[in-house]
């Protein structure tokens, strides 16, 4: 924006023009009205970096369901938040490490969750059964027990993961991939004793693969990444 500040835009409609340019790539511009009523355009001249979207593409998603895994450690990260919820997201793994401490076998289970905010001078996930969340496009207010469903999205050729998403290196040794699963059903269920946590989740990625798996009552490993000052909803 005008203030040097990034704000969060919902599009309530508006309409794109592509067309190839004369010296390669392509000229792209764009008019958009936001449900505010406010409209802005945009405009772009240059190459685009394809992204391969058919059946083959998608071997990389997770193919085989996780049974029953117990997780080995956690580590939980506080984001902060605002007067209705606060952030956490959490990795919680089954596998080994190498001696550089990279995860190189098993599950890596990543969970963005939603709880009830904290005092300035605590940290911890209040005690509670998570649900899914809708899709992040679809979300007007974060809400307390919830987990954000996970997605993968390009941007400049590159994956971005966001929500709550597995990542499978059970056959990686083999042939080279790091498969993936994106959890949009599903629950997490969380205990606290102290500062010992007990978690279990019973998931379903997008592509119908399923997770279960839980972490006995014990040690975590908790950061905090909260901002010094609070400064709004988190994906403002």
């Amino acid at each position: 924006g005008e203030d040097g500040e990034m704000s969060y835009k919902i599009l309530d409609g508006g309409t794109v023009v592509v067309k190839h340019a004369d010296g390669g790539g392509y000229d792209i511009s764009a008019e958009f009205l936001t449900t505010e009523g406010e409209k802005f355009s945009v405009v772009y001249t240059g190459n685009i970096v394809f992204e391969n979207q058919s059946q083959s593409a998608q071997d990389t998603l997770m193919k085989d369901d996780v049974v029953d895994t117990i997780f080995k450690g956690v580590t939980i990260t506080a984001h902060g938040g605002d007067q209705d919820y606060h952030r956490f997201t959490l990795q919680l793994y089954d596998g080994d490490c190498d001696a550089n401490g990279y995860i190189t076998t098993g599950v890596v289970l990543n969970i963005d969750l939603f709880s009830v905010p904290n005092s300035a001078e605590e940290i911890f996930i209040t005690d509670g059964v998570y649900n899914a969340s809708l899709d992040y496009q679809m979300i007007e207010n974060f809400e307390q027990f919830t987990f954000l469903a996970g997605d993968c999205f390009t941007v400049l050729g590159y994956p971005l993961y966001i929500g709550t998403y597995v990542q499978d290196l059970r056959s990686a040794a083999e042939d080279g991939f790091i498969r993936s699963g994106y959890a949009n059903q599903g629950t997490i269920e969380i205990k606290r004793e102290g500062e010992n946590y007990y978690l279990k989740a019973d998931l379903t990625m997008r592509n119908g693969v399923k997770l279960t798996g839980e972490y006995p009552m014990g040690e975590v490993l908790i950061l905090d990444a909260r901002p010094i000052e609070p400064a709004g909803p988190w994906n403002s």
